[in-house]
């Protein structure tokens, strides 16, 4: 049994790194194109629709595993339905509520179903359970300047993350102090 529970956790926390490395490149994607030209689904490949059949069996056999419902949340991010995923997210938030990775990932879902304001607000819970959740920081700045057009909230947000991690490097691959400088003269209208 401590063998089996030990490589559903390996397979978990496997899982769990394969899908922040995803989350990474599909907000890089989406950072510097609207919404509305998000990436829509591909076809799956027949791994993919065994691992969905696997975490189908598993949520209905222990529906009250938050894991396994993230887990099946998670795979239905990486194939681009944020509909099902936000089903499966919000099953796992309400077993455990105060996931920031979950909360995180509900947002990024809502984003791309164009409910920014829902987007912010889990953004931003994320955050409050854990200031040091700099994914959720970040993703707040994308909302507010990428979809609400808040720029001058963004540019804030996106400074304070920029001093206090001077190392944060942007999914798009610059440093966020680089990305703030830029946005910020875009906004400003100089060159």
């Amino acid at each position: 049994m401590a063998d089996m529970v030990r490589k559903n956790t390996m397979m978990l926390a496997a899982a769990a790194a394969f899908c922040a490395g995803l989350f990474v490149g599909l907000l890089t994607a989406t950072l510097t194109r609207p919404p509305e030209q998000a990436p829509r689904p591909a076809a799956a490949a027949p791994a993919e629709d065994a691992e969905l059949a696997r975490l189908e069996r598993a949520v209905r056999a222990a529906p009250q595993d938050a894991a396994a419902w993230a887990a099946l949340g998670n795979l239905y991010f990486d194939r681009h339905q944020p509909a099902e995923a936000v089903r499966a997210y919000e099953s796992s938030l309400a077993i455990k509520p105060n996931d920031p990775d979950v909360l995180t990932d509900l947002g990024t879902m809502y984003r791309h179903l164009d409910e920014f304001d829902k987007a912010l607000s889990l953004f931003r819970r994320a955050s409050a359970l854990d200031p040091q959740h700099h994914q959720s920081v970040f993703n707040q700045g994308v909302v507010l300047f990428f979809d609400l057009k808040q720029e001058a909230e963004a540019l804030r947000i996106w400074d304070g993350l920029a001093r206090a991690r001077p190392d944060y490097i942007a999914p798009s691959g610059e440093k966020l102090a680089d990305m703030v400088k830029k946005y910020a003269r875009q906004s400003s209208g100089k060159p």
